[in-house]
């Protein structure tokens, strides 16, 4: 049996100052691809092939990346002084 891995806890975006704005293109990203999605549906039949829908999904999944890619870098940086503490000691 394979061993279980630990789930790597982020910081919460709240907590990492440089991730707020990063969150707030998130939402706003997720805003237009709700109106893109409208925008999508004729008929009462979406096309998930639009252009303006798979724009916006790509934005907001660019953004998703950064914001998630800055919560890592934060995680990592809080944990180097706690390793230089342990070496210390």
């Amino acid at each position: 049996m394979p061993k279980e891995k630990k789930k790597i806890v982020l910081p919460k975006v709240e907590e990492v100052p440089t991730a707020k704005p990063i969150a707030d293109e998130v939402k706003e990203w997720t805003d237009k691809a709700a109106k893109a999605r409208t925008g999508a549906t004729k008929d009462g039949k979406f096309n998930k092939y639009d252009p303006k829908y798979r724009t916006a999904q790509k934005h907001l999944k660019r953004a998703q990346r950064k914001l998630k890619k800055e919560l890592y870098r934060q995680r990592a940086l809080a944990a180097k002084p706690a390793e230089a503490e342990a070496k210390a000691e």
